[in-house]
């Protein structure tokens, strides 16, 4: 089967692809990353309607969607659609009439994070396509996995990135080439960090772009988390590097003094502006509970990461924990979980339950855009200024498609 993506992130899309690959299946790429250089893909300043360096403002407009529509020849030839980030982005996918696998990598709602009317909206649409066998959830983190369903009442499929295709810009494995530490994730914070450790650099400081070898062929990674996920943490597991991180008591500690995990939510700490659907943990977003959802960060997920309580105890374990050893454990976990990974990947391909193709399903999707087309030049805005496409049911001039 083909499916359709647009895509802001270079890595989560060739993660899936990889697997979809392996599967016998294909997917469009269209990717608007500034980062594609990395692994070797053109940069797309704009695909269709959404433009990589306006997207949040494209995907609120009325006529994105079809727009879109017309840009994949109404999706004509795909099974599905496929996006990752944003999840957002489902909103340009409102004609598609075929399913559309979300990858849940960062907060779902952003960039609506304090547009609660938006923000609602947005979930109603997930919730409806879901409802009707359109939808299919994948989170890549389990902390993504419980916020979505905390938010939605919809627990996804969880499986964390693999990030095997680094193998091919990679020329091996982690191998401790040189003696040096690279520090990752808040900038001051990993500088600081840095500054206290015998030739160890702030990545950023260190190169101002690098290859897969640059950072596979030193002593350890040192992590200071900005958010509960990120993608180079996926891919520098998978090549062995020996990863360090603060315990849960430090980590808490440096966020509440404002060094770290300052990604972790949409616009600053303080409560939800929607209500839970689901979930068993508190408001996630609010800074009184962080500490209930530290179990869930990709640090406290994986094993084989070594924890640190303060700087000084990270001098110390630099100097004694086994890298080889604890290396080679993680690559043996690796294989575990990407044999795992592409068992849980089959079955959501499986479960997409795409329409057939055909002259009267093309006929409907023609005239829903038609009749689309037309709302959007007539109807009006609502008191709030938000698009149609986030009316309230009663709305007489649109209705969504989902």
């Amino acid at each position: 089967m083909r499916f359709h993506n647009v895509d802001l992130h270079v890595a989560v899309i060739e993660d899936v692809n990889d697997f979809f690959t392996g599967l016998g299946h294909q997917i469009n790429i269209n990717n608007l990353s500034g980062h594609s250089w990395a692994l070797g893909r053109p940069m797309m300043p704009s695909y269709g309607p959404i433009r990589a360096d306006g997207w949040k403002h494209d995907i609120r407009r009325p006529w994105t969607s079809l727009r879109l529509w017309l840009t994949a020849r109404g999706f004509a030839g795909y099974a599905g659609g496929i996006t990752t980030y944003a999840p957002s982005l489902a909103l340009a996918y409102q004609w598609l009439r075929r399913p559309l696998i979300s990858v849940l990598c960062i907060r779902y709602e952003i960039p609506f994070s304090s547009s609660p009317m938006e923000w609602e909206a947005l979930t109603r649409l997930l919730v409806k396509r879901n409802s009707r066998g359109l939808a299919h959830f994948v989170a890549n983190n389990s902390y993504d996995a419980a916020y979505f369903e905390y938010f939605t009442g919809i627990r996804p499929t969880l499986i964390p990135s693999v990030c095997a295709y680094v193998d091919q810009h990679v020329s091996s494995a982690w191998s401790p080439g040189r003696s040096e530490v690279l520090v990752f994730g808040e900038a001051e914070t990993g500088r600081a960090c840095a500054s206290r450790l015998p030739n160890a650099h702030f990545i950023r400081d260190r190169f101002t772009r690098y290859a897969y070898d640059d950072v596979a062929r030193v002593r350890a990674h040192v992590i200071i988390p900005y958010n509960a996920s990120a993608m180079s943490f996926f891919e520098h597991f998978w090549l062995g590097v020996p990863q360090f991180a603060p315990t849960p008591r430090f980590l808490l500690q440096l966020q509440r003094d404002g060094r770290a995990l300052s990604q972790l939510t949409g616009e600053g700490f303080g409560p939800s502006p929607v209500g839970r659907r689901g979930g068993t943990l508190p408001d996630p977003n609010d800074g009184r509970n962080v500490e209930a959802w530290l179990p869930l960060h990709d640090i406290y997920t994986f094993p084989f990461v070594t924890l640190f309580d303060s700087f000084e105890e990270l001098t110390r374990l630099l100097d004694s924990v086994d890298g080889p050893s604890v290396s080679a454990r993680m690559r043996a976990f690796n294989e575990r979980r990407r044999m795992e990974a592409r068992s849980r990947w089959a079955q959501v391909i499986e479960g997409t339950a795409p329409l057939p193709e055909g002259r009267e399903d093309e006929r409907a999707e023609h005239r829903a855009a038609r009749d689309h087309g037309a709302a959007v030049a007539s109807g009006p805005r609502t008191l709030s200024g938000a698009p149609p496409s986030f009316r309230l049911r009663s709305s007489p001039v649109i209705r969504p498609i989902g």
